[in-house]
Protein backbone atom coordinates (compact mmCIF):
# COMPACT_ATOMS: atom_id res chain seq x y z
CA UNK A 1 0.00 0.00 0.00
CA UNK A 2 1.05 3.97 -0.71
CA UNK A 3 2.00 5.76 2.01
CA UNK A 4 1.31 9.25 2.28
CA UNK A 5 5.22 10.40 2.49
CA UNK A 6 5.84 7.78 -0.85
CA UNK A 7 2.32 9.78 -2.72
CA UNK A 8 4.22 12.63 -2.15
CA UNK A 9 7.00 11.58 -3.58
CA UNK A 10 5.52 10.06 -6.78
CA UNK A 11 3.59 13.17 -7.20
CA UNK A 12 6.61 15.31 -7.35
CA UNK A 13 7.78 13.24 -10.54
CA UNK A 14 4.83 12.99 -11.79
CA UNK A 15 2.46 16.33 -11.21
CA UNK A 16 -0.27 16.94 -8.79
CA UNK A 17 -2.78 17.47 -11.40
CA UNK A 18 -3.02 14.29 -14.18
CA UNK A 19 -1.43 11.70 -12.53
CA UNK A 20 -3.81 9.49 -12.51
CA UNK A 21 -3.98 9.48 -16.67
CA UNK A 22 -0.30 9.14 -16.94
CA UNK A 23 -0.29 5.86 -14.86
CA UNK A 24 -3.55 4.84 -17.04
CA UNK A 25 -1.92 5.08 -20.34
CA UNK A 26 1.11 3.56 -18.62
CA UNK A 27 -1.40 0.46 -16.99
CA UNK A 28 -2.86 0.38 -20.64
CA UNK A 29 0.47 0.02 -22.71
CA UNK A 30 1.35 -3.05 -20.03
CA UNK A 31 -1.53 -4.74 -20.91
CA UNK A 32 -2.47 -4.48 -17.28
CA UNK A 33 -6.20 -4.67 -17.00
CA UNK A 34 -8.71 -5.00 -14.26
CA UNK A 35 -11.12 -8.25 -13.81
CA UNK A 36 -13.53 -7.60 -17.02
CA UNK A 37 -10.81 -7.05 -19.01
CA UNK A 38 -11.49 -3.67 -19.01
CA UNK A 39 -8.76 -0.64 -18.08
CA UNK A 40 -8.53 0.34 -14.59
CA UNK A 41 -11.05 3.32 -13.39
CA UNK A 42 -8.77 6.68 -13.03
CA UNK A 43 -10.86 6.19 -9.54
CA UNK A 44 -9.16 2.94 -8.45
CA UNK A 45 -5.88 4.31 -9.64
CA UNK A 46 -6.62 7.22 -7.26
CA UNK A 47 -7.86 5.37 -4.59
CA UNK A 48 -4.55 3.23 -4.42
CA UNK A 49 -2.16 6.04 -4.76
CA UNK A 50 -3.93 7.67 -1.68
CA UNK A 51 -3.74 4.22 0.38
CA UNK A 52 -7.42 3.49 0.40
CA UNK A 53 -6.96 0.01 -1.63
CA UNK A 54 -3.89 -1.79 -2.21
CA UNK A 55 -3.42 -3.24 -5.48
CA UNK A 56 -0.27 -4.78 -6.22
CA UNK A 57 0.07 -4.93 -10.14
CA UNK A 58 -1.48 -1.10 -10.06
CA UNK A 59 1.23 0.09 -7.01
CA UNK A 60 4.17 -2.00 -9.19
CA UNK A 61 3.41 0.13 -12.17
CA UNK A 62 3.06 3.42 -10.44
CA UNK A 63 6.12 2.86 -9.44
CA UNK A 64 7.84 1.71 -12.70
CA UNK A 65 6.14 5.13 -14.38
CA UNK A 66 7.96 6.63 -11.17
CA UNK A 67 11.52 5.41 -12.12
CA UNK A 68 11.28 6.05 -15.96
CA UNK A 69 9.78 9.97 -15.41
CA UNK A 70 12.54 10.57 -13.07
CA UNK A 71 14.87 9.26 -15.14
CA UNK A 72 13.86 11.61 -17.89
CA UNK A 73 13.64 14.43 -15.45
CA UNK A 74 17.18 14.13 -14.17
CA UNK A 75 18.65 13.80 -17.64
CA UNK A 76 16.37 17.15 -19.08
CA UNK A 77 17.97 18.94 -15.88
CA UNK A 78 21.52 17.56 -16.78
CA UNK A 79 20.86 18.45 -20.63
CA UNK A 80 20.04 21.82 -19.27
CA UNK A 81 22.82 22.65 -16.87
Amino acid sequence: MISTTEKEKIITVLGVHRYSKKISRHLNKKGILNQFNAPHSKSMIRQVMCGQKSHEEIEDAIWELHEIEKAKLEKREEILN
